[in-house]
């Protein structure tokens, strides 16, 4: 009895184990001659970004650099408030025993804690917790039996296989510029205090070998106007084609975006009168697209009449089982403690979630 043996080849891809790192980052913060001494630190906020990696044996070593905004009250007659914009590198060896360069791979980055001291009038020590989040894929092919060709009677016992893999894995950087218009009700501009941004995606459009991205950059700016706090909400629209090799309008993809650097400035027009700010926004997106594939695998095999020695490897396949959303709202109070004054009016509110555990229990 003779027999073929039909075959393909099924890609499966193996995350390596990584240790995601908690590194301190310890900077010293000198006061720029332009600004005044420092009485009390209000509130520092702080933006990571990576910005190199190098993959080594076992090993990949992450560069990147960290935006502090410092609010602060001078220590003048007046007590006013006022803002430093610094920025520091970090670097990071993180461990992935078997790593290689062709490898599926990306790093992603984030202040978790922030502690402060003001050593002198003129210099303030923070120290930033960074967390590096690594992912690391190994694709590869395994040969499967998918039919068997024979001339005598042999029973074959067949299996469907669903396989989603990472396919694609892109990283992209790219520039939002826009004048923001002051709102018609505030005054003009001294001094920009700090802007918060946030990206929003909207669209996400997929043709062959190319990504068409749409989304709003919401720009929240804190300003002083003669000594007095103001604030102003813009929203800022970006549409933004990249290049992403081998990936295709099939394929189930998405996208993740990360501010890795802004700029602001004051215009003004021809009185000196200001009318607006200027921005120039870096951003960074991590675009994955995955295949979802169904194979039909031979599980097995019989012969009535003649022995056959069946041999088996289990294979590890990835398959979507469920997606889906969902919002909760998170409420709670805020007490204003001793010896700290009652509050007037809040200007901006910052609120960073962290995902620090997930876990499957049943079907929730």
């Amino acid at each position: 009895m003779s027999l073929e043996l039909d075959t393909l080849n099924i890609q499966i891809n193996e995350p390596l184990k990584a240790a995601n790192i908690r590194t301190v980052v310890d900077t010293d913060i000198i006061v720029p001659d332009s600004k005044p001494d420092v009485l009390n630190v209000l509130q520092v906020n702080a933006l990571s970004s990576v910005t190199e990696k190098y993959i080594q044996k076992d090993h990949i070593t992450v560069s990147g650099m960290i935006d502090y905004t410092i609010l602060y009250s001078g220590d003048e007659e007046k007590i006013s408030v006022k803002s430093i914009n610094f920025r520091t590198p970090f670097s990071q060896q993180i461990e992935v025993a078997g790593v290689e360069e062709d490898m599926f791979n990306y790093v992603k980055s984030e202040v978790r804690h922030i502690e402060y001291f003001i050593q002198n009038s003129r210099k303030i020590n923070v120290k930033a917790v960074v967390a590096l989040d690594t992912n690391v894929v190994d694709s590869s092919v395994a040969p499967v039996v998918s039919g068997i060709t024979s001339d005598s009677s042999v029973p074959v016992k067949s299996s469907v296989v669903k396989a989603f893999n990472l396919a694609v894995c892109s990283e992209n950087s790219f520039e939002v510029e826009d004048s923001l218009k002051l709102p018609g009700a505030n005054p003009t501009i001294d001094d920009i205090l700090k802007s918060d941004i946030r990206l929003e995606s909207r669209e996400l459009k997929v043709v062959n070998n190319k990504v068409v991205a749409k989304g709003n950059l919401l720009v929240n700016t804190l300003y002083t106007y003669d000594e007095d706090i103001y604030y102003m909400e813009n929203e800022v629209p970006f549409t933004e084609i990249m290049d992403v090799d081998g990936i295709t309008p099939d394929m189930h993809s998405d996208i993740e975006y990360s501010i890795t650097d802004a700029s602001f400035s004051v215009e003004k027009d021809d009185n000196g009168e200001s009318t607006g700010v200027y921005v120039k926004i870096a951003v960074s997106s991590l675009i994955r697209a995955y295949e979802d594939e169904q194979f039909d695998v031979v599980s097995d095999v019989y012969s009535p009449d003649y022995e056959l020695n069946v041999q088996k490897k289990t294979i590890n396949v990835s398959e979507i089982v469920d997606a889906s959303n969902a919002s909760f709202t998170v409420t709670d109070a805020v007490t204003v403690q001793e010896p700290m004054p009652e509050m007037v009016k809040i200007y901006n509110l910052i609120a960073q979630p962290y995902i620090e555990n997930t876990s499957v229990q049943g079907n929730t």
